[in-house]
């Protein structure tokens, strides 16, 4: 392995890359790791935060309300007449949050003052089991359509659905299908068994279930998702591991580069690009990508390593490739 100076090749500046095209939309049901790892920024949020506390939780009266998540300000409007993003008084006074419905059509449509390029919610139907939706949109023009079955015969389960989009999303409308008529949206207390989690967040005064402690209920991002992917495989001291990377452009020298002091912004003028990881120094030789801009490493793993925290990336010119965060056994 060798310092980073090894990428400072020449003094050759490069035009900025030419944009690429948007327009894909993946779809990740209960797949939350996946989803995270593809979400690039996302943050998590919790709809108690906005409504501290259980006795007067907002209804939304009148039919709209406006969240400031920091990277976007969401408006959520009821389609119908019935509905709360949080009514303590609700017979089904356990349910966390937002039992948003409608007998058709969209039980309720966010709107986003930035458009999000990936999101991850619970949502189900109260006590009947059905399909959900949620709709994506563009400026009006529908770009996808995500569907999750769930709810329960006997009660109401939260289910994980989350979508990364390569075309921004400035709408999100939540529709169902089948009997009943309730679109219930957030980490129920009834979350499905083995259910992946987004984790919870502790509000001071805060008096529920689980008393200051409350489940997020959805997560998002502003940021466009980066194709160029690094996967790096377990690592082990005194072994080989195994580094693969997708999306990068294809037939382009590429270079393999880590840290083992953390996350951080460093500018290769070089390559004229920022790498996303500190003191970052090149691991094995440079390769090229193949075709399809796919490129792989195979490198010994230094015995004397082992129980280090580790941070990877790729670089090309122009170009830099997801960080992985991962640590020597």
């Amino acid at each position: 392995m060798r310092t980073a100076a090894a990428l400072l090749l020449s003094a050759i500046l490069f035009a900025p890359a030419a944009d690429r095209a948007h327009a894909q939309v993946n779809s990740y049901s209960s797949d939350l790791d996946n989803w995270l790892y593809n979400a690039d920024g996302a943050q998590r949020y919790a709809f108690d935060s906005f409504y501290p506390g259980v006795d007067g939780k907002g209804d939304l009266t009148p039919q709209t309300v406006t969240l400031d998540l920091g990277l976007t300000r969401v408006t959520i409007t009821r389609n119908d007449g019935g509905g709360a993003l949080r009514d303590a008084s609700i017979p089904f006074g356990w349910v966390s949050d937002a039992p948003l419905y409608a007998t058709s059509g969209p039980g309720s449509t966010w709107t986003f003052s930035t458009p999000i390029y990936s999101m991850y919610v619970y949502f189900g139907s109260l006590a009947v089991s059905s399909n959900t939706a949620m709709k994506l949109y563009r400026n009006g023009q529908l770009i996808s359509t995500v569907m999750r079955y769930g709810g329960s015969l006997d009660g109401v389960f939260a289910v994980g659905q989350g979508w990364v989009s390569e075309s921004p999303i400035d709408k999100v409308e939540f529709w169902k299908s089948g009997a009943g008529d309730d679109i219930l949206i957030g980490a129920f207390v009834g979350l499905a068994s083995g259910e992946p989690s987004l984790g919870r967040v502790r509000i001071p005064g805060y008096q529920g279930p689980f008393g200051e402690m409350v489940d997020y209920d959805f997560a998002l991002s502003t940021q466009r998702p980066n194709p160029f992917k690094l996967t790096v495989g377990q690592l082990v001291g005194g072994q080989s591991g195994d580094f693969s990377a997708v999306g990068g452009r294809p037939n382009t020298r590429s270079y393999l580069i880590y840290s083992l002091t953390g996350l951080g912004q460093v500018y290769i003028p070089q390559l004229n690009v920022t790498a996303g990881i500190r003191n970052p120094t090149i691991a094995g030789s440079p390769r090229n990508t193949d075709a399809q801009g796919a490129v792989s490493w195979r490198l010994p793993i230094p015995g004397n390593a082992r129980g280090r925290d580790v941070w990877f990336q790729v670089l090309q010119q122009e170009n830099a490739s997801t960080v992985v965060a991962t640590w020597v056994n």
